[in-house]
């Protein structure tokens, strides 16, 4: 865990790069993650809604203290406003009070005789007449309040600089903020001709007029109590202007508030004193350290996603910043901790998953993630559930994890079982997996199996192809003792009696290259699913029935359901046992022994069928996570587009044809899917259904995460692909479709093109294909609880 705090610090500041436009989006988007928004409303109304104790007001009043500020000036609030509201004063009776005692103050000064005074002359007349009139509490590093000045006397460098300008503008004196490392102080300037000093710098702090004007303002200043220390020496002083004076304030209570430990307070404070100066580094890095600190909060109270969410936002801010990365671990190992405690494995490897995926570089994710395997596994094999062990050891292989590592683990979690087994006189229980080994030869004695004499292997250099292939270990081989020993190699398909090029087949009939001569399934295919196996059959029987002239009348399938997704259901629960065939005799012939299925026989077995090709949810239901999502469609044929834009002029061609021909439709849910592959081996149509159907993301941080996936909020759906972000937007009679080069409007229910506005001066090319799918998405989940409000 790294905790930090940024003191009282406004040091080192880079020349401005930003420019106020990119400024403003970033702020406006950094204040709504806090709870800040943008209002549009004067001074005055800011007056009426400053009724007293309510914060909500304080609020409204900053908001709209930053619109004012937005073009870099203060137009509807004085100094004094912008500062009391800055301080947080929530009383319109502060305001009013202040207003008056400044009034009454300006007026006193203008009594005074400065006919014929230099700038620098009348300067000094106001220098001595605050510190005489209104400073006269003393200086306090912590008195940054001007009302608190006002009423106590009792200043700092920051309201005593507020009050000096207020007072200078009523005897005509132009002044200038000059700001350094933890100080700020006032600068003269006179008149490009003046025979005075073009410039006097004053120290507003110091009491007495020949040491606040002193050549070298970073030398030691005497103050009027000597409580002010200058720390050390400063770097040269950078002027600026009512903004930064005023952010000074907000940056300040922002130190406070982290020292109070209410880090959101404190975060808010500081992206506040950022919109007003930009280039503040110091509040850059006190926001840096709120956001650390309360992710650090959260992740003590194990609210382990607001702890990340929080993090993410820093890391937004900067991504290289000590504290967050180091926290980024600390989060996740409480995290992970917790949710191993609480058995909840598959998720503590979804949030490992996603954490290495944003730092694929750092070692940690993956040697934790390797320990919550071995965890679970050991749980499963506790359990006794062997094949669900090695099922996750096999899932992980496939995220990109240390295979090497990955093995060793898997091996010690079984092992250790099962000499935990074999000390617990389980025997039967216990099975040992031997990794590396080898059969060489069966030994057998009176016709019996004794054992089986293994041979160590190590794995050898890497060949051509990669893959390092296992060698005998000179002298290792050993005995196992055994009674019974079961051949699993696999099976392989004997076909030595033909040439290989013989069993080429004809795609549309399965006919090979020897005339009348049909094949299908694994020896055409290869190792294949039962499903494929019997679409060969049944291709070979048409193709032999027409060739006999019996053409049985089969016609292209509908589109249109034969039951509801209820009846599918109902249909997918019930086990319906298939007709019972006769036993084999024992002498074997080549005479029938199933009988042939008379009409009301075949067309009850033909009804066990569960109708995969008009609804097929088989990934739906192997998936552990519950990742995938069925949802319905109406067909519809789209018209696709293409627009080529060039010379600033675009051209709309027609460009192909998007359809939807069936009404059951799967999408994957990209927050749930570990991608482990289990709808890939159960798909009967050798799909892929983790990478075929859309990715959906169900928070806006996730989809910020993910390629290849969409989101969808409200009739706004947005795709990313390759790292590019499309949106579409329903409209009220169009959609919205926009890129990073271009927005177009496209015509409701036909996608057509009704016209487009360029984003950048580059050529582009729009094509609506994208549009076509993100639209079918928006219209056939609407309204579907876990993508809308």
């Amino acid at each position: 865990m790294s905790e930090n705090c940024i003191h009282r610090n406004l040091s080192g500041r880079p020349p401005r790069v930003t420019r106020p436009c990119v400024t403003k989006l970033f702020f406006a988007v950094l204040f709504v993650s806090l709870g800040l928004g943008v209002s549009t409303t004067d001074a005055e109304t800011t007056r009426r809604d400053l009724q007293p104790t309510s914060a909500a007001s304080v609020d409204a009043a900053t908001k709209r203290l930053l619109e004012d500020a937005e073009d870099r000036h203060f137009d509807r609030h004085s100094l004094l406003e912008a500062a009391l509201i800055a301080e947080g004063a929530h009383d319109w009776r502060v305001f009013d009070d202040c207003n008056e005692c400044l009034r009454r103050h300006q007026r006193r000064l203008r009594t005074l005789d400065v006919a014929g005074a230099s700038p620098k002359q009348r300067a000094r007349i106001v220098h001595q007449f605050m510190h005489a009139e209104m400073l006269t509490g003393g200086y306090n590093k912590h008195s940054t309040s001007v009302a608190g000045a006002l009423r106590s006397g009792s200043f700092n460098c920051v309201s005593s600089s507020i009050l000096f300008r207020c007072l200078c503008s009523e005897l005509g004196l132009k002044t200038r903020v000059v700001e350094t490392s933890g100080h700020v102080w006032m600068r003269i300037v006179g008149p490009q001709r003046s025979a005075d000093l073009q410039t006097v710098d004053v120290q507003t702090t110091v009491a007495r007029w020949q040491d606040a004007t002193q050549r070298d303002p970073q030398h030691k200043v005497r103050t009027s109590d000597a409580a002010h220390k200058p720390s050390k020496a400063r770097r040269p002083g950078r002027e600026v202007g009512e903004l930064e004076l005023v952010a000074m304030i907000f940056y300040n209570r922002g130190v406070d508030l982290l020292h109070q430990r209410n880090y959101v307070a404190a975060a808010r404070m500081n992206c506040i004193a950022l919109a007003l100066d930009p280039p503040n580094r110091s509040a850059r890095a006190n926001l840096l350290a709120s956001l650390n600190n309360r992710s650090v909060q959260l992740t003590e109270q194990e609210e382990f996603v607001a702890a990340r969410e929080v993090l993410l936002r820093g890391l937004s801010v900067d991504g290289r910043y000590a504290s967050l990365l180091d926290n980024d671990l600390y989060l996740h190992h409480q995290w992970i901790t917790s949710l191993c405690r609480r058995v909840r494995f598959a998720e503590a490897l979804e949030v490992l998953n996603a954490a290495q995926k944003r730092r694929g570089e750092e070692p940690f994710f993956r040697q934790t993630r390797l320990q919550v395997c071995r965890r679970w596994a050991e749980r499963l094999l506790t359990e006794g559930s062997l094949d669900e062990a090695l099922a996750l050891f096999d899932s992980e292989r496939h995220q990109g994890v240390d295979v090497e590592a990955l093995r060793q683990v898997e091996s010690d979690a079984i092992n250790d079982r099962a000499v935990e087994l074999a000390e617990q006189q389980r025997l039967g229980e216990a099975i040992e997996l031997l990794e590396l080994a080898a059969p060489v030869k069966v030994r057998i004695a009176d016709d019996l199996v004794t054992g089986l004499t293994v041979s160590r292997m190590r794995l050898g250099e890497p060949e051509a192809d990669g893959r390092r292939r296992p060698v005998p270990v000179p002298g290792s081989q050993f005995d196992l003792p055994t009674d019974d020993i079961i051949v699993a190699i696999g099976q392989e398909a004997d076909v030595g009696f033909v040439r290989p090029s013989d069993l080429a087949v004809d795609p549309s009939t399965n006919e090979t290259q020897l005339p009348g001569v049909y094949a299908g399934g694994d020896v055409v295919r290869g190792a294949g699913s039962l499903i494929n196996a019997m679409a060969d059959g049944k291709r070979v029987a048409e193709s032999i029935g027409r060739r006999a002239g019996r053409d049985h009348g089969a016609t292209a399938h509908s589109s249109e359901m034969r039951f509801s997704p209820a009846d599918y259901e109902r249909r997918l629960a019930r086990r319906e046992p298939g007709i019972k065939l006769p036993e084999p005799p024992a002498d074997l012939s080549i005479d029938q022994v199933p009988p042939t299925f008379d009409q009301a026989a075949a067309q009850a077995e033909a009804d066990r069928c569960l109708r995969c090709d008009d609804y097929c949810n088989i990934c739906v239901t192997v998936c552990p996570d519950r990742a995938m999502l069925a949802y319905q469609s109406e067909p519809l044929e789209i018209t696709l587009q293409r627009g080529t834009h060039r010379d600033g002029k675009i051209e709309i061609t027609d460009s192909g044809t998007f359809r939807i021909v069936q009404r059951p439709q799967v999408l994957v849910i990209a927050d749930l899917c570990n991608e482990c592959g289990d709808c890939t081996t159960f798909c009967p149509t050798s799909g892929q259904p983790f990478q075929d159907k859309p990715r959906m993301c169900l928070t806006e941080a996730s989809f910020d995460i993910e390629d290849n996936c969409y989101y969808l909020k409200d009739g706004v759906i947005k795709r990313r692909l390759n790292g590019q972000v499309e949106t579409l937007t329903d409209g009220d009679d169009y959609l919205v479709y926009e890129t990073d080069n271009y927005r177009a409007r496209l015509a409701r229910d036909t996608l057509q093109v009704l016209d487009v506005q360029p984003k950048t001066g580059e050529a582009y090319q729009l094509e609506t294909d994208s549009a076509a799918a993100m639209y079918v998405l928006m219209i056939s989940l609407k309204g579907h609880s876990l993508f809308s409000s």
